[in-house]
This record gives C-alpha cells, structure tokens and sequence, in this order.
C-alpha cells in the first residue's frame, strides 16, 4: 500500500493466498486448475488498476 501526504492512499498490488483442503491426492491438480480458472475470471482482478495475484495452497486432508 503506498500512502498520500494527505491520509489518502492506494494499493500497489493484491495478492490473495487461499488455502483449501482436498479428502484425495488426485484433487489437487483439479483444485490448482479450478483456481487458475477463478484468477482468469477474477472479478476484483477485473476492476482495479492494482495487479492481482492468486497464490492458493492446496494441500491434502490428514
């Protein structure tokens, strides 16, 4: 975030790290695909001027 002599401010990048749970193994190449597909759509991503990052973790559950 850089800031303004003012108060004000603006971000200079975003960057979104969601952290998801998987029951298999064999998930996770789906579950990295799915949130590739999600930054390609990314709403936020597509209203800012700010570079949007997406850096999910997926991991297996046990």
């Amino acid at each position: 975030m850089r800031t303004t002599p003012d108060g004000g401010g603006s971000f200079t990048e975003v960057t979104l790290r969601p952290r998801v749970t998987v029951t298999e193994a064999d998930m996770v190449d789906k579950a990295t695909g799915l949130h590739e597909r999600a930054h390609e759509l990314c709403f936020v991503a597509a209203s800012v001027r700010t570079p949007v990052r997406h850096e999910p973790v997926v991991r297996v559950r046990g």
